[in-house]
């Protein structure tokens, strides 16, 4: 028999999105499934959408909104599947996505397999374009997440593992959840078909820092994260101290070279030159600085930008 797949949807008011994901997690051509719906008590219309599903999915209902994080908890807590894929309310699936995602996984022996997207409009509709994503390197892991949330994970992998509940308000919680699988050893591969369609729109949570005080809140984000597994991956993470400090460095400078500069805009280019210093004193930092200075010349003549 084809091992259990457990798709988990998360869903907080995108019942104008949430028909569409639903049926595609049922209509997959894979045999042994189970869906499980987690609603974080939406206040539209999405419970008039899942009720029309009840018996065909597991449904659980909060009656007081506790975020991402707590929900694929939940869900990984209560899934019975041997392998889990998650599924925001407001993507879809193709409808092979778990069978060709678990051939792949099998014929690999693979922990986690990650594929790219299809980028689809409001309505649905294909755009044309794609988020293409690159082949697994821990190296690259460790400075930004390339491995999506809808990847497929066996459950044993995950064990010792949680999302964790800190990064609800912060986000890059799935980096953080995919990090900690690598360094304790999860095997990584990429499928290189597109199998789930994502809708991008303005309150995706992950996108891209623009603002100096987004930048500030990823630096400071991506330091927590570094630091919290530096507790039992020292040698492999030590040297990543250097881009934090070189970061707020960046961001100082950035505020200093505004054009106009209200009392509140120095205040906070103070904050980041306090930051900069605190981390310069540190014995990481002079490690990594020396470590770190060849690779950091090289990008300099290559023009590489810093792009949090």
């Amino acid at each position: 028999m084809k091992p259990l797949v457990s798709i988990i949807i998360t869903n907080f008011n995108y019942g104008r999105y949430l028909r569409a994901c639903i049926e595609s997690a049922l209509d997959q051509v894979y045999p042994n499934l189970e869906v499980i719906l987690i609603d974080d008590a939406s206040t539209d219309d999405s419970a008039s959408i899942y009720n029309g599903f009840r018996g065909r999915l597991t449904i659980v209902e909060h009656e007081e909104n506790h975020g991402i994080v707590f929900s694929r908890n939940e869900g990984l807590d209560i899934a019975k599947g041997e392998y889990i894929t998650y599924l925001d309310a407001d993507d879809y699936l193709d409808n092979d996505f778990v069978a060709t995602m678990v051939e792949f996984a099998t014929a690999n022996d693979l922990d986690v397999t990650y594929t790219h997207h299809r980028l689809i409009d409001d309505d649905g509709r294909p755009t044309g374009k794609f988020e293409i994503y690159e082949d697994f390197d821990i190296e690259r892991l460790k400075h930004t997440n390339f491995v999506i949330m809808g990847s497929l994970i066996k459950k044993s992998a995950t064990a010792g593992h949680r999302f964790d509940e800190y990064l609800t308000r912060r986000s890059h919680e799935d980096w953080d959840f995919f990090l900690g699988l690598a360094l304790d050893g999860a095997t990584f591969g990429k499928y290189d078909e597109v199998k789930i369609n994502y809708r991008l729109h303005g309150s995706s949570r992950n996108n891209c820092a623009r603002t100096l005080e987004e930048k500030l809140e990823y630096v400071e984000t991506y330091r927590y994260i570094i630091n919290k597994y530096k507790q039992n991956y020292l040698p492999q993470l030590d040297y990543l101290n250097t881009y934090i400090t070189d970061w707020y460095s960046e961001l100082y400078r950035s505020y200093l070279d505004a054009k106009s500069r209200s009392l509140e805009e120095r205040a906070v280019a103070d904050d980041y030159r306090e930051l900069y210093a605190d981390s310069k004193r540190t014995i990481e930092y002079r490690v990594g600085h020396a470590l770190l200075a060849v690779p950091r010349r090289v990008k300099g003549v290559l023009g590489i930008p810093w792009r949090p």
